[in-house]
């Protein structure tokens, strides 16, 4: 009985060293991400380094991937909301400067251009009941197309002003083609 029970618990021993530890399998996954920070190197890292399965590497990748893409997000944003007065500001400035803010605050002030054009279009939709006024003002008049209208006498981008002579056209278009 003795002796059953001490071979029981060398082969518990020898399965439990045969398998990894979280704890260094966690490393391994972050040695990988110092080499390469997107999934498919992380997880082509941990197949030729650790000899992980391609499957659980894959998926330790992507994991891993989402939580440095997490991370560095949640950085940015910290950084960006300790300077929300200068954002402000400058915000204020390409705003009162008239043509496109998107730009102004990119090429102006080193905005990331998915947040400048964000954060123009929201101004653009704090103002949708001003941009209707101005829209009929220039629908009204004959002397341009409403778009040259818009650019001209209220300053809009040249983008918004096109976009939306375009669908006017193509409203006018379908309003004649269901007669």
């Amino acid at each position: 009985m003795r002796r059953l029970s001490t071979r029981l618990a060398l082969l518990g021993l020898a399965a439990v060293s045969c398998g990894k530890s979280e704890a260094k399998l966690r490393q391994q996954v972050k040695d990988c991400s110092a080499i390469s920070i997107d999934a498919a190197g992380i997880s082509a890292c941990l197949v030729a380094q650790f000899r992980w399965d391609s499957v659980r590497a894959a998926v330790a990748g992507v994991a891993r991937q989402r939580e440095l893409d997490s991370t560095a997000a949640f950085q940015r944003d910290s950084l960006w909301a300790m300077d929300a007065k200068r954002h402000e500001k400058e915000l204020t400035s390409c705003a009162s400067a008239g043509g496109e803010v998107a730009r102004c605050l990119e090429n102006n002030y080193g905005w990331d251009e998915p947040r400048a054009v964000a954060t123009a279009d929201a101004l653009w939709q704090h103002d949708a009941s001003k941009h209707k006024i101005q829209v009929q003002n220039c629908q009204h008049q004959r002397k341009s197309n409403v778009g040259s209208c818009l650019v001209l006498y209220y300053k809009w981008e040249s983008k918004r002003a096109l976009a939306l002579e375009d669908s006017l056209a193509r409203a006018k278009m379908k309003a004649m083609n269901s007669r």
